[in-house]
């Protein structure tokens, strides 16, 4: 009788450990694909650990993403009862996908893209880095810094606003004060996009600095 009544002992605690086991399981693939879904991931797939740990049943279970490797697409995680008081570690091989922007031809430095010039793709989320572009919207109407290839992913560092005024451009100047505007006429010593502040150089040869309102237009604030 104490023979048969320690293999049931043992067939029911190893059943509650595979039953937390799962519990367990189940909340490590919800707290990583809640964060793969605010890091702009999707079709994400958390697999089943090939042998669970021994994990006891818990009152409070805490997860926590502790590091993301993504080269190796594993993530690894902590582990943490709160009652009773226990703390653990594990990892996962996590699949998923990125919406990343592609050159659709090889473009050179400087080129104006436009929406022909650039697609989008779904991409494995181990093959590119957190700066990469995502939305073709956002990349339509700028600049390239550098040349990219046929089906390269463009990145954030690779795109650059568009210049609205060019050196040596003559635009016009609206001088602001605190309750009036005087309008004037000036060249402009440098480059620059839209919102940028530019060094101009007035008739009179002073040189202000001036923020660029639109083609052919900037203002200065004066105090």
């Amino acid at each position: 009788m104490l023979g048969a009544s320690s293999k049931c002992f043992a067939l029911e605690s190893n059943k509650l450990q595979i039953e937390a086991g799962q519990e367990w399981l189940t909340m490590i693939q919800k707290t990583v694909s809640d964060r793969f879904v605010q890091m702009g991931y999707f079709d994400i797939e958390v697999p089943s650990l090939v042998s669970s740990p021994r994990w006891v049943a818990c009152n409070a279970p805490v997860t926590k993403v502790r590091q993301i490797n993504r080269p190796t697409g594993r993530v690894y995680l902590t582990l943490e009862c709160l009652k009773p008081r226990w703390q653990s570690q594990t990892d996962v091989l996590v699949k998923a996908k990125r919406s990343v922007v592609v050159a659709l031809r090889s473009l050179s430095h400087n080129t104006l893209i436009e929406p022909n010039d650039v697609s989008q793709v779904e991409i494995d989320w181990t093959t590119v880095g957190d700066d990469v572009v995502t939305d073709i919207e956002s990349v339509v109407g700028k600049t390239l810094g550098r040349s990219i290839a046929l089906g390269q992913v463009l990145t954030l560092n690779s795109v650059r606003q568009t210049a609205v005024i060019r050196n040596g451009e003559l635009v016009r100047i609206e001088m602001v004060g605190p309750s009036f505007v005087i309008g004037g006429e000036g060249v402009a010593l440098q480059q620059g996009s839209t919102g940028q502040a530019i060094r101009i150089k007035m008739k009179s040869g002073q040189v202000v600095l001036a923020v660029i309102l639109r083609p052919g237009l900037v203002r200065v604030d004066l105090q």
